[in-house]
């Protein structure tokens, strides 16, 4: 038995029956390996031929009832006695066995046995204690280690003596010898120094070989370490290590600044030097800048190949230096230098004459300043990339390496020639308007570029926050006159000799193409220009209140004077985490990391990144203060003087003063509240604005600008207004300027406060009165269209004349009001459906024109067939009237199917844009989408058709969905627009919730506030009982399903899977709805299995399990694996794991009880449960009434 089989085998006790023949099966079991064993010894020795391949095998019958005694006469003497019953003291007979203890049990009273055990007890104690053991162990381990170690010994060993050509005993003796005089070479190593430094690296490198060359004397190191211990002290481990690092890095930038003089031609490294290139005489730098690809140069020729040992060499430096100059160690810092200045010095020189070429073009062309953009971009973000490196890697070691001399004055004039280039493309003053209309994203681009390149060129931070600032005024500006431009050629078509249908047709696609492009540029230069304004505020205004208290509040707090060395009543004062930082104070005078972001992106110009080592600096950010007092200020603090400090120009009035953050505009607010808590209320905050003079009074007058253009837009609307009147244009023109000049001024109306506010809200009401007259006045009172106008116009009307607006109308202004609103509700009132009275008289209507109930049947079929053709003919002809496009051929069934969607549901047309993807519902995919009519955002659900099987299959299914949405309209169900057929494929037009999924709301974690669970539980059983009020199941309620809009109000969605109920439906139809659909974590049990009570109940329990998912923050079942698991649980009986107290009152968990009944029978109905205790105390809470919407809807409609 194995060792395996011994400690970990199972116990096995034979049985009975086993027993009483262990004999024969001994006998049996041994025997015939016995012989076998025999036979085959027998055949090695006598070669007998093997038959196994040869011989047939034949089944006797006979044979298997051979006596036993065949078998034992083929055994000897010896091993027949072996067999025999072994007799011990005490005269019983036993069988021998391995292991077996029955004996010891059976004869424990035998004196003689008892002795003999005892002394085997003994034996076995001694050999299985611990002693024994652990001696055992060692034995073992140390003979597999001497083993293996003189094994591997003498393999070295003779592989050595092999490899030299001699026996193993000579290499042995020449191995002792060389081991023994080992001592005088290491110590000349401990002792090392250099002699000569011109001829160090040879010094070394003798050195370093001569160690290298002991090494060998030793299988490895381990053993050299055993026989020789100072090699492993650290030492001689320090000096090795140092010797070893200093040659291969002397070695390495050596070999390197020799293989770039080779480059370049020159051994001085001049990029100037004229040289022939083997074609014609021309320098190296000329040679660069002809290359197509010059960052991939730089990359693989210069980056790739130097940073790794840019770093290594800094490592070398931080960690040996003290042992360079112990050892007398020529510095190789001078090679370094020449290497990592190498790209800097390149760049340059492209840059300058790139510069050269570019002054020379007097007139160029659009084609040639696109050109020159790349060119000059790529140049100065290699530029700004190469000279950030350079300052992270000379950042935390001791070493005098500067920036090449020249280099920031290069860069900084290739950005500004780069900003007079962007400013020819972008203010092109030849044509003074807009080339692409996409000049803002160009705009956009150049920032990103450039916002952090004042932080490591110098002077180029003001430079480009003031160019940027000044693209954005330039490109309003132009915006301003942009209407009224198109109006002028608007105004020249219509008064041209043209036809009035070409006049409308050019007209009308002038204004909808000019009030595309202009909000388009408008939206766009609006966020941009917020996102610069936040971006370059980087100080912040305050009035000084009390002069005295505000200085000594200064001194009291280790602020200190800057002494500018002039006298025009602006004094800086630094406070106190400035103190001894000159450079940051410079910086922060200049404004050089204005705009920049607070945590700059690591240089891009590698993927191979040099080692950056953060030198131990404060992390508390400072400020200065720029003071402009009404008299001579009396310091009494300390008062530092700092060379290079200019005076500053600031837009202050006296008696106030400007805090300028230290770095990025982010950190102001930070800066803000410590100097806030400092002085109290010795102080008056004003306004946040950039602390450079320049580029406050361009965002000052692009603010301007922007009001100019808002209040500009109101006379050339109604100079529009009047132009398309003139044409006898349909009213759907003008509806989509008011709401074109509407949405323009909502938005711009949130950015901007005090009189300017005032005075575009006045412009606001005059549009409101002047839109609710349009739709009294010029819209046809008949249409459809002009209903929805109607809501809008008033809305807005509403909107604008809110609270104490109504009272600044004059006496003429509100009457008119009052008149056209009158108009518009009237207007209303005729489109109303007055609690289906209209509907009534209809039915009524038809039912007296029906033949007498005494008629036979033949003759009411016949007139409901008369009436019947009578609609769809006066259908047909309102779709030839409306229908534009390819004629569907009725006679294709797919194309049937198409017709029949098309007819059956309120067709939409508009004109929209498509968006961003939102997800997948029901048989498609939804969209955002824009509609191009009004401004507003849609929600489009897009279902494409495959092929003619997949129209059948679809269709269907789509009409059961567009059958639920067209009946319902509730504030908790998503509202349903229309349809938009294709032939390959369907649009839903629906409302678009921008609050998202409340799945995505939870991805976030659990709602901690019961309240606002309270809300949405109530929202989703008000929605609920509506659909059920409505005769509708939704069937598939979960919360990927329930969407919350902007304001937070809960719409249920997706009604793929929902069934209309009718109140008499057929046991068919119940059949139908009882199909297993829905999400199995939130399925309920008769869904499972079958049994169903209320035909709503359903729907009950899924929105109970979203409400649970909400408090617990995890999905029902959440701790099953597998959705057959969890509808085996459901089906079981068993409920999801409930809220903790501490995450849901009492209350609350009471309702959720409520909700997951399991007998679907006692299961309250949504309208049951809207009396809840729970769902009442926060409606009075929210609304101060306990009686729920649809309580009021049962009112209405009863």
């Amino acid at each position: 038995m194995s060792s395996y089989e011994q400690t970990y085998g199972p116990v096995r006790t034979p049985s009975a029956s086993s027993r009483m023949n262990k004999s024969r099966t001994n006998s049996l079991s041994r025997n015939p390996y016995i012989v076998q064993e025999k036979n085959y010894l027998k055949k090695i020795k006598n070669d007998i031929t093997d038959d196994y391949y040869t011989k047939a095998v034949i089944s006797d019958p006979a044979a298997e009832n051979e006596d036993d005694s065949t078998i034992d006469a083929e055994l000897d003497d010896e091993e027949r006695d072996l067999l025999i019953n072994v007799e011990v003291p005490g005269g019983a007979n036993f069988e021998l066995d391995y292991g077996d203890t029955s004996v010891v049990e059976i004869n424990r009273d035998n004196p003689k046995i008892l002795e003999r055990l005892e002394w085997q007890t003994m034996l076995n104690l001694v050999l299985t204690g611990d002693v024994v053991k652990s001696e055992k162990r060692r034995i073992i381990t140390q003979s597999d280690t001497s083993f293996q170690s003189t094994y591997k010994d003498n393999l070295w060993l003779g592989i050595r003596a092999y490899i030299l050509g001699r026996t193993e005993e000579q290499q042995r003796r020449i191995l002792e010898y060389s081991r023994s005089i080992a001592d005088e070479s290491l110590n000349q190593i401990l002792t090392f120094k250099v002699v000569n430094q011109d001829n160090a690296l040879a010094e070394v490198r003798d050195i370093v070989e001569k160690f290298y060359s002991i090494k060998e004397l030793w299988k490895d190191e381990k053993d050299m370490i055993a026989e020789k211990p100072i090699v492993a002290s650290t030492a001689f481990s320090d000096r090795l290590e140092t010797l070893i690092s200093w040659k291969n890095i002397t070695s390495t930038l050596d070999r390197e600044v020799k293989a770039l003089e080779k480059w370049t031609q020159s051994t001085n490294l001049d990029l100037t030097e004229v040289r022939n290139d083997g074609f014609v005489d021309t320098s190296f730098a000329d040679t660069m800048l002809k290359e197509k690809d010059i960052l991939s140069i730089f990359r693989s020729r210069l980056f790739h190949r130097y940073f790794p040992w840019f770093n290594k060499s800094k490592a070398a430096f931080l960690n040996y230096h003290n042992l360079f100059e112990e050892l007398n160690l020529p510095s190789y810092i001078p090679m370094l230098e020449k290497l990592v200045l190498f790209p800097m010095r390149l760049i340059r020189e492209i840059i300058r004459i790139r510069l050269i070429y570019a002054r020379k073009l007097e007139s160029p062309t659009m084609m040639m300043i696109d050109e020159m953009i790349d060119d000059f971009s790529l140049y100065v973000t290699l530029a700004v990339g190469i000279k950030q490196a350079f300052i992270h890697y000379t950042v935390g070691w001791d070493i005098h390496m500067e920036a090449y001399e020249g280099y920031d004055e290069t860069v900084f004039e290739a950005i500004k020639y780069l900003f007079g280039l962007i400013h020819r493309k972008l203010i092109n003053t030849a044509t003074k308007s807009f080339k692409t209309f996409k000049e803002p994203d160009d705009l956009e681009s150049i920032w990103k570029l450039a916002k952090n390149v004042g932080c490591f060129i110098d002077l180029a931070g003001p430079e480009v926050v003031f160019q940027i600032a000044s693209l954005t005024t330039k490109l309003v500006q132009r915006l301003t006159v942009y209407i009224s431009q198109q109006n002028k050629a608007i105004e020249t078509i219509i008064n041209s000799d043209k036809t009035p249908e070409q006049k409308e047709h050019e007209a009308m696609a002038m204004v909808d193409s000019s009030l595309d492009k202009f909000n388009n540029v408008r939206r766009k230069l609006s966020k941009f220009y917020s996102v610069i304004k936040k971006s370059y505020s980087n100080a912040a205004l305050f009035n000084v209140a009390r002069p005295a208290l505000f200085l000594e509040a200064l001194k009291n707090n280790d602020h200190f004077l800057i002494q500018t060395g002039y006298s025009t009543g602006i004094y800086l004062v630094a406070s106190s985490d400035l103190y001894g930082k000159d450079d940051e104070i410079i910086k922060i005078i200049k404004g050089s990391e204005l705009g920049s972001d607070l945590f700059k992106p690591p240089s891009q110009i590698s993927d191979i990144h040099l080692d950056y080592y953060e030198e131990d600096e404060d992390d508390n950010v400072g400020y200065i203060l720029v003071i402009h007092a009404n008299r001579p200020m009396l310091w009494e603090g300390s008062i530092v003087s700092i060379p290079g400090v200019t005076d500053v120009l600031v837009d202050t009035n006296p008696g106030e003063v400007l805090l300028v953050t230290q770095g990025a505009s982010q950190t102001l607010r930070y800066t803000k509240t410590i100097f806030s808590d400092i002085m109290g209320d010795y102080v008056t905050f004003i306004e946040n604005r950039p602390s450079l003079t320049s580029v406050h009074r361009e965002l000052v007058r692009t603010e301007k600008l922007f009001f100019k253009l808002a209040v500009s837009m109101f006379p050339e609307f109604f100079k529009l207004k009047a132009m398309i009147q003139t044409l006898n244009r349909s009213p759907e023109g003008l509806q989509y300027l008011y709401c074109f000049i509407r949405d323009m001024m909502k938005n711009y109306i949130k950015f901007v406060e005090g009189p300017k506010k005032t005075v575009i809200v006045k412009k606001m009401i005059t549009l409101g009165i002047d839109w609710v007259s349009f739709v009294v006045d010029d819209c046809i009172p008949t249409d459809k269209k002009t209903f929805r106008w109607c809501v809008t116009a008033l809305e807005f009307a509403m909107e604008v004349s809110r609270g104490f607006n109504i009272l600044t109308l004059k006496d003429e202004q509100f009457n008119k009001l009052k008149e056209k609103v009158a108009g518009c509700m009237s207007l209303l009132i005729s489109h109303f459906d007055i609690m289906g009275a209209r509907s009534s008289e209809a039915e009524k209507k038809i039912i007296t024109n029906l033949p007498n109930a005494d008629q036979d049947e033949k003759a009411i079929i016949e007139h409901y067939r008369a009436q019947t053709m009578e609609k769809l003919r006066a259908l047909d002809e309102a779709l030839q009237v409306q229908n534009v496009g390819k004629v569907l051929d009725d006679t294709m069934q797919e194309n049937q199917y198409l017709s029949f969607l098309a007819s059956s549901f309120s067709s939409l047309s508009i004109r929209w844009q498509k968006r961003k993807f939102i997800g997948g519902g029901s048989f498609g995919s939804v969209f955002s989408a824009l509609n191009l009519d009004t401004g507003g955002v849609l929600a489009v659900k897009e279902i494409r058709f495959q092929d003619v099987q997949s129209i059948k299959q679809v269709v269907p299914q789509i009409k059961e969905e567009m059958t639920v949405l067209e009946m319902l309209n509730h504030p908790n169900i998503v509202q349903y627009y229309g349809v938009e057929v294709h032939r390959d494929k369907v649009n839903l037009f629906m409302e678009f919730c921008e609050g998202g999924s409340l799945a995505s709301l939870l991805e976030h974690g659990r709602i901690e506030d019961e309240t606002v669970i309270q809300v949405y539980a109530l929202q989703m059983f008000e929605g609920l009982a509506y659909l059920h009020e409505m005769g509708v199941v939704h069937r598939d309620i979960k919360p990927e399903n329930i969407l919350l809009d902007h304001n937070g109000l809960i719409k249920f969605v997706d009604f793929g899977a929902a069934k209309v109920i009718a109140k008499n439906a057929t046991k068919k139809a119940a059949t139908k709805m009882n199909s297993m659909t829905g999400t199995p974590m939130y399925m309920s049990p008769e869904v499972i299995t079958g049994n169903y009570g209320s035909k709503y109940s359903l729907d009950v329990w899924s929105t109970g399990c979203c409400i649970l998912e909400m408090a617990t923050g995890r999905r029902p079942w959440a701790n099953l694996d597998n959705e057959w698991a969890i509808m085996y649980h459901i089906a079981a009986g068993h409920l999801p794991q409930f809220p903790t107290k501490d995450q849901l009152s009492e209350a609350g968990i009471k309702f959720l009880y409520r909700c997951l009944e399991r007998d679907p029978h006692k299961r309250p109905s949504a309208q049951k449960l809207l009396d809840d205790p729970w769902l009442v105390e926060i409606r009075i809470l929210a609304f101060g009434d306990s009686t729920s919407s649809s309580e009021v809807s049962s009112d209405i409609g009863a």
